[in-house]
């Protein structure tokens, strides 16, 4: 599934031009260790997010997928939140 998301972002980054790198962290890493790396939108499935502590993560900074669109792939909202941000 993540797979999918990645393709489908790099596809949307590559058409609109923009200077943009997806990186996938299937193993909840740190997110902080991420932000110091320059990350700067964290996209977390709801399912984990119920599971897993993000407190400590701006929310301006985390985009929270519905199950259904990490089970498809869609990225409709997160492009449109990108292009709004």
């Amino acid at each position: 599934r993540s797979t999918v998301l990645k393709e489908n972002l790099q596809s949307v980054i590559k058409a609109k031009n923009w200077e943009a790198e997806v990186i996938v962290d299937v193993n909840h890493g740190d997110l902080q260790s991420l932000k110091r790396e320059g990350v700067n939108l964290f996209l977390i499935p709801e399912d984990i997010a119920r599971y897993i502590d993000y407190s400590s993560v701006s929310k301006d900074e985390c985009f929270k997928l519905t199950h259904d669109e990490y089970e498809s792939g869609n990225i409709d909202r997160v492009v449109k939140y990108i292009e709004e941000n």
